[in-house]
């Protein structure tokens, strides 16, 4: 099974090329301590893609800076470049995607698998 749930903050501009729509994420990363309070331990990035009108939909309803939940799949990109060099992407490839911060359920937007 290869499927993942997750909450950040878009961190940049939602960029629009061909029938795919990127953006990064950034998730806070907390560890509770023995007073049962949290404190942020780091914050890892990852790369987001969607396609066709799913990615349409991201690209309209969201902006830089907004707290989202997304769902989806991994997907691991490997190529060489023209000087040899190898490199490898995993990206989250989002199905679902809905705003999550401070906002109600009534207002919040949603994309869902078109």
């Amino acid at each position: 099974m290869n499927s993942i749930q997750i909450s950040g903050n878009i961190t940049n501009d939602i960029t629009v090329r061909g029938k795919a729509t990127r953006f990064r994420l950034a998730v806070d990363r907390n560890i509770k301590q023995a007073d049962g309070t949290y404190k942020k331990a780091r914050t890892s990035f990852f790369n987001v893609v969607a396609f066709g009108k799913r990615g349409e939909a991201i690209a309209s309803s969201f902006k830089k800076g907004q707290h989202v939940t997304l769902s989806g799949s991994l997907n691991d990109n490997s190529w060489q470049d023209d000087q040899g060099n190898y490199h490898n992407v995993v990206e989250i490839v989002a199905n679902k995607a809905e705003a999550t911060a401070f906002t109600s359920k009534a207002n919040s937007p949603e994309v869902t698998s078109a």
